[in-house]
């Protein structure tokens, strides 16, 4: 048998240990109960990962909206983050992603929408500044300019 050279063996032992904490993690995850109990919850537990998944998608997409340099690829990044906040607030209904949805439609000029949002983001946290400014923004947007009168 052919001696492993030192670098493949030191390498093979630190994939090991970088696998261990994962493995061990994975299983002190188990729940304890009947299958449908267990079923139940992991289905609870799987939207509520995918709904963090794709908010966390979703801001990617603003951050990518933000650095964008031509409008196109701003619009699309929106777009985009509006798509994952939207798959977000369908798998389970959250602060965050109604955030997030309010201010992709404000950028995109959805004020409606965004009023929408925001407002609902608000009344899970009234005093929240990002959605304040986010409701107040598309309130303005959304009002008529006051008129003003010639003299004559």
């Amino acid at each position: 048998m052919k001696p492993i050279p030192t670098a493949l063996a030191a390498l093979a032992a630190l994939a090991i240990i970088a696998a261990l904490p994962l493995a061990a993690h994975a299983q002190g995850n188990m729940s304890a109960g009947s299958s449908a109990q267990m079923g139940t919850v992991s289905m609870q537990e799987d939207a509520a990962h995918r709904a963090a998944a794709a908010y966390n998608r979703g801001i990617r997409e603003m951050k990518k909206a933000a650095n964008a340099k031509e409008a196109a690829d701003k619009t699309k990044h929106y777009r985009e983050a509006q798509a994952q906040f939207n798959k977000s607030l369908g798998l389970q209904q959250n602060f965050d992603a109604l955030l997030g949805l309010g201010q992709a439609d404000l950028a995109l000029g959805d004020d409606q929408g965004a009023l929408t949002s925001c407002t609902e983001a608000l009344a899970l946290k009234p005093d929240h500044p990002d959605a304040k400014t986010c409701a107040d923004s598309a309130k303005a947007k959304l009002s008529p300019p006051a008129e003003t009168k010639s003299p004559g």
